[in-house]
């Protein structure tokens, strides 16, 4: 048998704006960037590339060739890949077969600059698409998802005084009020 002949689609059918990738075994057009793949696909499988490129939306100009969700998403997938700073995006340019057209420095500062001009509303939008996709998530997990085991019966508690249970269980988080005002918050499950 032949194993060059071998070939193993990654996606069957995609509507992704990152190529469609795949695997086979005779060593050419090796892909460096593995593990941000892996971090592209989840993030289509929960809905995080589809739900950015609806919330940001407004923000994409009439003409634009790029889309503002992927723009993001390729800028949170550029520290998986070594960057550090915005213009760092073009580790991914290098690698147009794994990440598809990618933005330049200029559209990304363009993009940016939108967003910050319009900061809270910008930034509600991104949250809200990636609460959808943690929900999808934690969907995905089942019983593995962090909040399997919170329901009416058995609830998240949030009082001023501590329970007697052991510390492990109990989680301190700092929250802003839409005042500004920073509160402690202890949550524990009891």
């Amino acid at each position: 048998m032949d194993w060059g002949e071998w070939n193993f689609d990654l996606v069957s059918k995609s509507t992704s704006s990152y190529p469609k990738l795949s695997v086979d075994i005779t060593g050419s057009a090796l892909v460096s960037h593995g593990g941000a793949v892996t971090l592209i696909r989840t993030a289509e499988k929960t809905g995080l590339t589809a739900a950015l490129s609806e919330a940001l939306s407004p923000w994409r100009k009439p003409t634009a060739h790029h889309d503002p969700g992927k723009i993001i998403l390729d800028l949170a997938l550029s520290p998986a890949v070594g960057g550090d700073c915005l213009a760092d995006i073009a580790t991914l340019r290098e690698q147009p077969a794994v990440f598809g057209p990618v933005a330049s420095d200029a559209t990304v500062s363009r993009l940016i600059t939108r967003l910050a001009a319009d900061g809270p509303a910008a930034l509600s939008a991104i949250n809200s698409a990636r609460a959808a996709a943690r929900k999808a998530a934690w969907s995905h997990a089942g019983i593995h998802a962090p909040d399997h085991h919170i329901d009416a019966q058995g609830p998240l508690m949030s009082t001023s005084t501590p329970p007697s249970s052991p510390p492990i269980q109990r989680r301190n988080a700092l929250h802003r009020t839409s005042s500004g005002a920073t509160v402690s918050i202890q949550c524990w499950r009891s």
